[in-house]
């Protein structure tokens, strides 16, 4: 199998819920994507047809398609849907699949998925699998081993996998010995070595965790970072570089939480998605994108509320994007199109649509030619 130079983020090292995806091979289902054109001083928007209608968008990404930019976005409807840039035109027909990330292989996008079969890494290109795991695989992310492209996979009693994706297999497994369900993972470096953040689920007195694993000695580091309550346990990880730092964000049920990860220390309080009404929601979705040169936070918001882009270092708000009234932004992730810095969103009724970060509005000009 060819070696995995990974994608990599304009930002961070994404992972689960932007790195994360669902195929089960070459589909025959028929369903095709439509268009929805926006309104003028909106951005561009498609739906997925009748089968994705009032069916939320899980996961978005952007990949590489016959030399051309596409988006790869995964619903709740259980299919995986690929999309011309910046058109966001069908470029092929759906695939299963309820979650789904892209990475680089030999300068082609393969996208890796995962459904009730468990996960299959698939050239986009081609529709070759060229790995399968198990199920169950409850989280999973990109990153490396050894110096070599690796994908780590978590499943429902405390188990991570490691698959060589150099090789198509299995490079032995971590275990953490809590005996319940990976929620998340997250690929980064500390201190110039390799580590693996595993989030482990509440269990008995344990309100959830994310232990840091250290993959060249393939032992625990340090202590966890501790979740306050089982509501708050760990679903979702971002890593970004802030004042040159590598920095866990962490979300839940509670908002977001921000660690520095080299000295395993909370970077002030919680962002938090509070109401007008002081009542406070999770955010349904959240990445982290380049606006111009500096780093930001961007979190999608309860129904009708607009596209937020934060500070990392305090959360406090830059910059807004109206979004449709009454829906809900349940996808986010960032990236370039012949250039410009743009963003994927997908909402909670199936709907996906591409912002220009700079005018904070539609996208427009022919399909792309560079890379994403």
């Amino acid at each position: 199998m060819p070696r995995l130079p990974l994608r990599r983020s304009i930002v961070a090292a994404v992972v689960t819920g932007v790195c994360a995806a669902g195929l089960a091979g070459c589909s025959s289902v028929t369903t095709t994507p439509s268009r929805t054109h926006a309104p003028e001083d909106g951005p561009r928007a498609s739906t997925g047809g009748r089968a994705a209608v009032r069916s939320a968008v899980r996961t978005v990404a952007f990949g590489r398609s016959r030399g051309r930019d596409v988006a790869v976005t995964a619903g709740a409807d259980g299919l995986v849907r690929v999309r011309w840039l910046p058109t966001l035109e069908p470029a092929a027909g759906p695939l299963p699949g309820d979650r789904a990330a892209v990475a680089e292989l030999d300068g082609r996008s393969v996208v890796f998925t995962v459904g009730g079969y468990g996960g299959r890494l698939w050239d986009l290109d081609t529709r070759r699998e060229l790995l399968h795991v198990p199920a169950p695989v409850s989280a999973f992310a990109f990153g490396a081993l050894r110096g070599a492209p690796a994908l780590f996979t978590g499943d429902r009693r405390g188990r991570v996998r490691i698959w060589d994706l150099a090789s198509g297999t299995s490079a032995g497994s971590l275990d953490t010995g809590a005996g319940t369900a990976i929620t998340a993972l997250a690929s980064a470096r500390v201190r110039s070595r390799p580590i693996l953040v595993v989030a482990v689920d509440n269990h008995g007195d344990d309100p959830g965790h994310a232990q840091l694993w250290d993959l060249t000695t393939r032992h625990r580091t340090g202590a966890v970072l501790p979740a306050r309550q089982e509501a708050e346990s760990f679903d979702r990880f971002q890593v970004l570089t802030l004042d040159g730092r590598p920095t866990l964000v962490t979300g839940s049920d509670y908002g977001l939480r921000r660690w520095d990860l080299e000295r395993r220390q909370e970077l002030g309080p919680s962002v938090e998605n509070r109401q007008e009404d002081a009542r406070l929601f999770s955010f349904p979705s959240f990445t982290v994108a380049l606006d111009g040169r500096r780093p930001v936070l961007v979190t999608g918001r309860v129904a009708g509320a607009p596209i937020q882009l934060r500070d990392p270092a305090d959360g406090a708000v830059l910059a807004e994007m109206a979004v449709r009234p009454g829906t809900a932004v349940t996808a986010l992730a960032a990236g370039t199109v012949n250039g410009d810095q743009v963003l994927l969103s997908g909402d909670e009724d199936g709907t996906v649509r591409l912002w220009d970060l700079r005018t904070r509005g539609r996208t427009d000009g022919p399909a792309p030619t560079g890379g994403s």
